[in-house]
């Protein structure tokens, strides 16, 4: 979900963000429009903790705790302690979505539901952590995402394929369960959310509501002008339903690319294509979904330090 953090930057006027690995040895001027720490795979939780418990990651073994301390080192690069202020109010700061590395990597190795369901309090908890470490470090402005609906995804689909007509939305086709699951980290993310804001009334915390900006996609495609299939992917194998094959993903034989993916929800059956991140995006900017809005902070922003705001993207 990081392509929504860059067209988030966009929308505010900002260049795109330039991602930290790839310029860590360079200038911090390079920096100037914020920094992106996202990382693939990446989750809440340290990957020992589930090495531990049997569940490996094979895509990432850099946790939010990691980028964080990324965005801990680079700091006094890009501020001296007289200058982070003005850079902190002029700053948003975006952190997530992270808990679906967590849980799918879970789900996908055969963990219960019950037992996956156990992590949602500790990837909570962990993110809590974080956010409360960036406010005290002087952060104004950070946005937390919620998840998305998981279910909808035509790798979800396919790898937990219902068996049940029950097991489907009626409406949508998309997985109830895992839908439900989303809806329950998001459900405790909100909560824990309102306690930091009571703990820390100088900080405008906001809620960036996924989860609602893109179910409205997967409820009416075609109104939103998406086609027909919205929960096939377009750069997949496998055809009909959900054109998802973990041994033929995008990018590798036989897969293939369809002729218009700004008719698709998704790019790759895990990610989302660039139309449909652009629809979220200004269903956020714009709409209802974000809490406090976002554009209440941002014209904050803009107007305390007469320039766009930065904006540091920490994510998966």
């Amino acid at each position: 979900m990081a392509e929504l953090n860059m067209l988030t930057a966009e929308y505010y006027g900002l260049p795109l963000i330039p991602p930290y690995i790839r310029g860590v040895n360079q200038s911090s001027s390079n920096f100037g429009a914020g920094i992106n720490f996202a990382v693939v795979g990446a989750p809440a939780l340290d990957v020992g903790f589930y090495e531990e418990r049997g569940i490996h990651f094979t895509t990432s073994n850099i946790s939010m705790r990691t980028q964080l301390s990324w965005f801990k080192g680079v700091l006094p690069s890009l501020c001296r302690s007289s200058s982070c202020r003005e850079l902190f109010n002029s700053s948003l700061i975006v952190m997530g979505p992270f808990g679906g590395n967590d849980y799918g990597h879970s789900f996908l190795q055969g963990r219960s539901l019950e037992e996956t369901k156990t992590l949602v309090p500790l990837v909570i908890n962990a993110i809590s952590i974080s956010i409360q470490e960036l406010i005290n470090l002087g952060v104004k402005n950070i946005m937390v995402p919620g998840l998305v609906p998981d279910g909808c995804m035509p790798i979800s689909l396919t790898m937990f394929k219902g068996y049940k007509k029950e097991d489907y939305d009626p409406i949508t086709g998309c997985l109830i369960w895992l839908n439900d699951f989303s809806k329950y980290h998001n459900e405790l993310l909100q909560a824990e959310l309102t306690r930091i804001r009571q703990r820390h009334r100088n900080a405008v915390v906001m809620y960036a509501n996924y989860y609602d900006a893109l179910i409205q996609l997967y409820l009416s495609p075609e109104q939103h002008g998406f086609g027909g299939e919205p929960l096939m992917a377009c750069c997949g194998a496998g055809g009909i339903p959900y054109n998802y094959d973990s041994d033929a993903v995008c990018g590798d034989p036989p897969s293939t690319a369809c002729a218009q993916p700004s008719l698709s929800i998704s790019w790759d059956g895990a990610h989302c294509t660039e139309a449909a991140n652009k629809f979220i995006t200004k269903s956020l900017v714009e709409g209802p979904y974000t809490a406090p809005h976002i554009n209440s902070s941002c014209s904050l922003i803009t107007e305390e330090s007469g320039h766009s705001s930065a904006a540091t993207a920490t994510t998966r």
